[in-house]
């Protein structure tokens, strides 16, 4: 039963680095294009993966917690760029999908700091003692992503 875990937790790594890196070439690309348009379903697919595969994640706690909720939240929100981005209805339907895609880029990139702290060995101390520097981290995080 231990093969299930790991093979979870093998394609949860696996995808999320690939929507790191596919949503940092979005992110930094020319919008509109044919590529974007690809590379953006490729992340999109990848997120949809990540998502799912971290709700059977229960390594470090046993039991759901909040990263969970978060995992949630991510699905709901990518579910909202990728309607607003295809139906075109709303005058300002580009915001709206812009800011869906920022905000998952950052869950996705906040949830690889949680991950840092919680699973590196000298990072552990920060998390587990509620130290600021995660907070402080993912503030960085979000000041570089309002460039």
């Amino acid at each position: 039963m231990e093969l299930l875990p790991t093979l979870n937790g093998w394609l949860h790594t696996l995808t999320a680095t690939a929507s790191i890196l596919l949503g940092g070439y979005v992110l930094l690309t020319k919008k509109g294009t044919k590529n974007h348009l690809k590379m953006g379903r490729y992340y999109l697919v990848c997120m949809l993966l990540t998502n799912v595969t971290s709700l059977f994640i229960y390594n470090a706690f046993d039991k759901w917690f909040f990263p969970h909720t978060l995992a949630v939240i991510t699905l709901v929100i990518l579910g909202i760029g990728f309607y607003f981005s295809r139906k075109r209805l709303y005058k300002h339907w580009l915001k709206v999908h812009l800011s869906c895609f920022i905000l998952s880029y950052y869950m996705l990139i906040g949830g690889g700091i949680n991950e840092a702290f919680l699973r590196i060995k000298p990072l552990q101390v920060y998390f587990y003692n509620n130290n600021q520097i995660v907070g402080l981290t993912h503030l960085l995080l979000c000041l570089f992503l309002d460039f």
